[in-house]
């Protein structure tokens, strides 16, 4: 067994800058209804969400609003409400079609508030398709889609922060590890 020393990079603040973490090889791979079983069965108080430019971050904080779980979600998705699509990474504002930083500032931010509609409005359900597609359901009746793709760098991933358990989705496959351990 390998043994080797992390520096995390996280948005989040953390009790160490360094963790004893396991080869990375000692992931395992899980099955969607396991999967599916676990997000079913996650206790939180309210969600929220942000983005990273065209990736989508969802996070859910339990009653002392400590941050207990997230998705982070990269292109492509959609969110769809009334059956009109109402947000779509397709359409999110390129940095590289612009030269105006004012403009390109209005528009993303023109963008982003497209879906403050489902700020802070509670979870109903949460799903991984058959063929890995991520399907979220707002008790308003907005879904969040993920598509399913078969790039290495289009992919998404659900941190258990309570238990330190990250699961990553890509390449039809659900693998589950240390979150501390950088994939």
């Amino acid at each position: 067994m390998v043994w080797f020393v992390v520096k995390i990079l996280c948005p989040h603040p953390i009790d160490s800058n360094a963790f004893m973490v396991k080869d990375k090889n000692m992931e395992n791979e899980i099955s969607i209804s396991e999967f599916n079983n676990t997000v079913k069965n996650i206790k939180f108080e309210r969600s929220t969400f942000w983005y990273s430019w065209d990736s989508m971050v969802i996070e859910f904080k339990n009653k002392k609003h400590i941050l207990a779980y997230d998705f982070w979600i990269n292109p492509p998705w959609k969110i769809v409400f009334n059956n009109e699509v109402i947000q779509d990474t397709m359409n999110f504002p390129r940095h590289e079609n612009y030269t105006d930083e004012e403009k390109e500032a209005y528009d993303v931010g023109k963008w982003n508030s497209k879906t403050k509609f489902i700020q802070y409005k509670k979870i109903k359900h949460i799903e991984i398709t058959a063929s890995f597609e991520l399907q979220i359901e707002w008790d308003n009746g907005a879904v969040l889609s993920k598509f399913a793709d078969d790039s290495k760098n289009l992919h998404y991933h659900f941190d258990d922060n309570i238990k330190n358990i990250k699961y990553d989705i890509r390449n039809g496959k659900i693998t589950k590890g240390d979150r501390h351990v950088e994939w």
